[in-house]
């Protein structure tokens, strides 16, 4: 990411891509949010699973206000790159450290906007949470000075799964959980023990709530299943 170029949402492409997405999310997803009461009224570091690149979506379904996000570098280059600008993104390079995205998203916190990120990076394609969590959310969050703010999402790889260019039509579950105020911890190499930790457990909150969304679907696909055979 240019260090020059600053993150902002333009409105004129946000607004209409979020009603389309609406849109979408009632018929072809099926979609069902809950917890958006939770919401912090402030900026917060928003954290959530990654599974599929629909997941990005999702979140934004979640959280019916204007929020910032990472996004690879690769999106932005492309020919949606000033699509996913407009939308809120901030490119990242994976992979390695990339100093000038965290910046930015720091910049953005301390300028009131909520911030949204998968710590696992790339996504996996077990979608169990077997990516390796970083503690740059963490980090982020303590330098803001603002809460970490939980969100799991299930369904998004069976709607468009890895390596797809169109989602299929599905069910996806989303679910805030509570604002975490974490424990003040010196941002630094000395106390990485600590950040992880504190990393770790917020991951943990995230896939207990992601188990229960995906046996939820379990159970409603059963339903389903039993509908079709008395029929």
């Amino acid at each position: 990411m240019s260090a020059a170029r600053q993150a902002r949402i333009v409105p004129w492409i946000h607004g209409p891509s979020m009603a389309l997405l609406r849109a979408m999310a009632r018929g072809w997803f099926r979609t069902r949010v809950d917890g958006q009461q939770k919401l912090p009224s402030g900026p917060f570091v928003g954290v959530m699973n990654h599974s599929s690149q629909m997941d990005i979506p999702a979140m934004a379904l979640a959280v019916p206000i204007p929020v910032y996000y990472f996004g690879k570098r690769e999106l932005f280059a492309g020919p949606l790159g000033f699509w996913f600008h407009a939308m809120g993104g901030v490119p990242v390079a994976r992979g390695q450290r990339d100093t000038h995205a965290f910046d930015e998203a720091l910049r953005l916190l301390r300028s009131g906007q909520p911030f949204f990120l998968a710590p696992e990076g790339t996504r996996h394609h077990d979608g169990r949470g077997s990516g390796k969590v970083h503690t740059g959310f963490v980090r982020l969050a303590l330098l803001a000075g603002c809460p970490v703010l939980p969100v799991a999402v299930a369904g998004a790889r069976e709607c468009l799964p890895p390596g797809k260019a169109f989602p299929r039509r599905g069910r996806l579950r989303v679910r805030v959980g509570d604002p975490l105020h974490l424990d003040p911890v010196p941002v630094d190499p000395e106390h990485h023990e600590e950040l992880a930790r504190q990393a770790a457990r917020v991951m943990r909150i995230i896939y207990d709530m992601k188990q229960e969304l995906d046996l939820g679907l379990s159970g409603e696909g059963e339903t389903d299943a039993s509908a079709g055979v008395s029929q």
